[in-house]
């Protein structure tokens, strides 16, 4: 609108000086003006400065009145269409000083950035490596999560494991062996997961513990049958004894009676003395006898005691076998879970796996046979299902003021600006340090920034243009508003934070 007001203030004072121009080539009559006249017709096709040029000439070249009377006729016709321009280039002036102050313009931090998927493309690599034995993918085919990849010779890797399960199930068939001939069981529980009854050498493992089980049962139940027989043995001849000694006892109290009472008739005369010594020996046998009886009685009673000690002692001793050896069992059982694991692991991967579903790309093994060095760099699948980021780098300098939650504006470079419009995002995540190029250490620093598009942004963009994981983008981070003299006077007000200080 303005540059249409001053076209036409211009286009009316051309029009006027033309006019004026045509009056003077009317009115004058000295030859010499008619160059100058001729000049000044032709104005539309000159500027204003050639024109004031030639007028200065004409009147300076004859000072009369005829000529003062053409001064003032191109003062009046000219002084018009002077306020009118001067007047409308106030007025623009004024507008864009207005607008200047008061209109709020963004404050964004510009930041170069990509396209990139929120879960990342995923990287197979192989801990072991080994020799490949078939491919079953190419750059660009669609896999679902489980279906192989690759797969690798497993030869070595099945024998160890079928070695590590040998030595488990070996194992495992003694540990429970030694279980039910703790809990004194009449037979062992082979219920395991790792104990197939149906493969014939773990039938065998199973039968040689059951074997030893029994014969172990039988050795340590004889050895206690044996103790247990001296016991009844030795009780038995405590208790003949015992009989014998009560049998004795009776003997002793008759022989006493009968020797008060010879001792009695012998002191009335009435008893030879021969009789009455006779009865006094009786009773020292019977004494002596009895003696006897008690030290045997308590000679058998301590052998009955031995016979219990050891019944309890080969007891103990069996037992305490048995724990030691349970105790190895199961530490050993542990260890060799562990390496079965281990080498089951190992079989696993030797079908490699997508982790989940996507495309495949860079795939870097083509040849059956070939080897596939530990870790190395296998191929990468790209998630399908995985929402489109923004992932920018951010200057040091601007991370001051770049937070998350910020409102951000993202221009697709790989297309022309007039025909793909800006995609408005959000701040999700920005690095808690600053981040440099792996492969190339001299590139400046920078944080990274993830950018989430929400999905109408998404659905819109989608309808024009496709987007792909790695496309450039130009992001501007949303820091906030300033007018356009404070942006336009800025680098002047931080210079004066630099003036005048000594270095």
């Amino acid at each position: 609108m303005s540059m249409k007001l001053i076209k036409s203030a211009l286009q009316e004072l051309l029009i006027s000086s033309k006019k004026i121009a045509v009056k003077l080539a009317d009115r004058v009559l000295h030859d010499n003006w008619h160059t100058y006249i001729h000049n000044i017709t032709n104005m539309t096709k000159r500027g204003w400065q050639d024109i004031i040029n030639d007028l200065r000439l004409i009147f300076q070249e004859k000072e009369t009145p005829q000529v003062q009377e053409y001064t003032d006729d191109l003062l009046r016709y000219i002084k018009r269409p002077l306020k009118f321009v001067f007047t409308t280039i106030a007025i623009i002036c004024g507008i864009f000083l207005l607008w200047g102050v008061l209109a709020p313009l963004d404050n964004a931090a510009i930041a170069q950035g990509y396209i990139a998927l929120s879960g990342n493309r995923k990287t197979i690599q192989h801990q072991e490596g080994g020799v490949i034995e078939a491919i079953y993918v190419e750059d660009g085919r669609s896999v679902e999560a489980g279906d192989v990849l690759l797969q690798l010779n497993d030869t070595a890797a099945r024998a160890r494991e079928h070695i590590a399960l040998s030595q488990l199930r070996t194992e495992k068939t003694l540990y429970m062996r030694l279980i039910a001939e703790r809990d004194n069981l009449e037979t062992p529980d082979f219920k395991d997961p790792d104990l197939d009854m149906n493969l014939p050498e773990v039938q065998q493992l199973i039968k040689t513990q059951t074997d030893l089980f029994n014969n172990r049962r039988k050795a340590v139940h004889g050895q206690l049958d044996v103790l247990k027989q001296r016991v009844i043995q030795q009780e038995t001849v405590v208790d003949g004894l015992t009989a014998q000694q009560k049998s004795m006892q009776a003997q002793d109290k008759l022989i006493r009676e009968e020797l008060k009472n010879i001792k009695a008739l012998y002191d009335r005369g009435l008893a030879l003395q021969s009789r009455l010594l006779e009865v006094q020996r009786a009773k020292e046998d019977i004494l002596g006898r009895l003696g006897e009886v008690a030290a045997n009685i308590a000679r058998a009673k301590e052998t009955v005691a031995e016979a219990n000690l050891q019944l309890i002692n080969v007891e103990n001793d069996y037992m305490r076998e048995v724990n030691d050896a349970l105790k190895d069992a199961q530490t050993k059982v542990q260890e060799l879970q562990e390496q079965h694991r281990a080498a089951a692991e190992v079989l696993s991967r030797t079908s490699i796996k997508a982790p989940n579903a996507g495309i495949i790309t860079n795939l870097d093994f083509h040849t059956i046979g070939g080897v596939i060095p530990p870790g190395s760099h296998i191929l990468d699948i790209i998630p399908q299902d995985d929402k489109l980021i923004i992932e920018a780098k951010i200057s040091p300098r601007d991370i001051e003021s770049v937070k998350v939650g910020l409102t951000t504006r993202v221009q697709l470079s790989a297309y022309k600006t007039r025909l793909v419009p800006r995609i408005e995002g959000k701040v999700t995540y920005i690095s808690a340090d600053r981040l440099s190029e792996q492969n190339n250490p001299a590139m400046p620093y920078y944080y990274l920034a993830k950018i989430e598009i929400g999905e109408e942004e998404l659905r819109r963009i989608n309808y024009e243009v496709k987007l792909y994981p790695g496309m450039p983008a130009d992001v501007f981070i949303v820091k906030g508003e300033r007018t356009f003299l404070q942006y336009l006077f800025s680098p002047i007000i931080e210079s004066f934070h630099k003036a005048f200080k000594e270095a």
